[in-house]
């Protein structure tokens, strides 16, 4: 329901607004780089615009769970998550791991939310570990 205010407000000229409750400081790693990433925030959803916002938020408020055909899944996934993130917490993202059987979670220390902007060679790492794994 907190959705479609926002839609609103960010087709109305307010996106920058809008992108900083949908993704809060408190959301990101603590420390001297919030503000750098917040900027990068910014900066790519004004390149992308208040359209692709919108039609993002749509597809979040209409998509159905999905844990039966996670469950389902045969294919190698590696969940990467920020220890800092409060949107999508490392717990749910544990809990999405522990549902596919071929999954692997990573936690990616000293990062939020945004954890490729925030830890960018941390992450590399995680998905190079990831790649190298015997399958």
């Amino acid at each position: 329901a907190g959705r479609e205010p926002r839609i609103v407000r960010a087709r109305t000229g307010r996106l920058d607004e809008v992108m900083l409750e949908e993704i809060p400081a408190a959301a990101l790693a603590p420390g001297a780089g919030r503000a750098e990433v917040q900027a990068m925030l910014l900066e790519m959803a004004g390149t992308l615009g208040p359209e692709l916002f919108t039609s993002q938020s749509r597809a979040l408020m209409r998509r159905p769970d999905q844990q039966r055909a996670l469950r389902n899944l045969r294919v190698r996934t590696l969940l990467i998550c920020g220890e800092y993130d409060t949107i999508c917490p490392p717990r749910r993202h544990e809990f999405l791991a522990e549902l596919m059987p071929q999954a692997r979670f990573r936690l990616i220390p000293g990062a939020g939310h945004l954890a490729p902007l925030e830890q960018p060679l941390l992450v590399s790492e995680a998905l190079r570990d990831w790649l190298d794994a015997p399958r």
